[in-house]
């Protein structure tokens, strides 16, 4: 469940971070130490936290920041701050999750968010909707439209398999990237980057 309802308005959100559309990092801004219980508090933080990432990243690899306690997905966080509205879904198009340059954020349905999705982790042919179908000793191609399994036929070899499979996904209107290997993300240090980025 999406908690959007909860995040900040878009001006509030540009008052604590500043976003570099180029780079796509998100960034704690200093904060007023009228924000915090004592004056010290605020200069702390500020020392610690100012002008520095935002966030860390969460187990499917894209990036979180906690704002009051709750936390939300940083490309959201972005889109909100740099269009004033709330997206319906958000893709990175290059299917890596930290990517947040704004050039790599779309805002899509979530039919159109799963026309992009990655090969699954079990796949084991190395190609979306292409399985060993061992009743027959024989390549299952098939394509998933709106959640339902659609069968392309049944093939001797796995290349044949594949081509059935790509015809389809061009018919359908799926991403070119649909089907690539797993999500990947662009820091190599997940934890250093979730260690006190909270707010």
């Amino acid at each position: 469940m999406k908690l959007d309802y909860l995040l900040p308005d878009a001006s509030a959100l540009r008052r604590l971070f500043a976003y570099n559309p180029e780079t796509g990092v998100l960034s704690w801004r200093a904060r007023p130490l009228s924000d915090f219980a004592t004056e010290n508090a605020g200069k702390v933080w500020n020392s610690k936290f100012a002008d520095k990432p935002a966030g860390g990243l969460n187990n499917y690899g894209y990036v979180r920041v906690a704002i009051g306690g709750k936390r939300f997905l940083a490309h959201r966080i972005i889109w909100l701050m740099q269009t004033g509205e709330f997206p319906d879904d958000v893709n990175h198009e290059n299917g890596i999750h930290d990517d947040n340059r704004w050039s790599n954020l779309r805002s899509v349905s979530y039919g159109e968010r799963v026309k992009n999705a990655c090969r699954r982790s079990d796949n084991s042919s190395g190609t979306t909707g292409v399985a060993w179908f061992k009743a027959l000793g024989q390549w299952r191609a098939y394509v998933t439209i709106k959640g339902r399994q659609k069968h392309l036929g049944y093939f001797d070899t796995i290349d044949e398999a594949k081509s059935a499979r790509e015809l389809a996904r061009r018919q359908h209107g799926f991403h070119e990237n649909h089907g690539r290997e797993g999500a990947k993300t662009m820091f190599t240090d997940l934890q250093a980057q979730d260690q006190g980025r909270l707010m």
